[in-house]
């Protein structure tokens, strides 16, 4: 994701549609978040790819969930190494009997 301030004196509109254009080729395809209708056909019949301000929202709010999600397994793997919960439970034990 990039975040673009235009020039002064250029609209948004235009430098997306320049963007598109520039841009849009069999090997890139390009996302245009806006929620203004008239600026999602445009580039969508230029070949991009448009979803709503919304949606961009909730896909980043997903995407941020399953990283932490992903986070959080990787550090607590990390924690108790390669052992299962299984062989971690009969370390456990043998470690109880020997206390004993």
């Amino acid at each position: 994701m990039k975040v673009i301030f235009t020039a002064q004196g250029e609209t948004a509109d235009t430098y997306i549609e320049g963007v598109v254009k520039k841009l849009r080729n069999v090997l890139t395809e390009v996302y245009v978040a806006t929620s203004d209708l008239a600026e999602q056909q445009l580039v969508f019949s230029k070949g991009a790819q448009r979803i709503s301000a919304m949606e961009l929202y909730k896909d980043i709010k997903r995407s941020k969930k399953a990283l932490e999600g992903e986070s959080r397994r990787f550090r607590d793997q990390r924690q108790r190494g390669t052992w299962s919960d299984d062989q971690l439970e009969i370390l456990r034990e043998i470690y109880k009997d020997m206390l004993e």
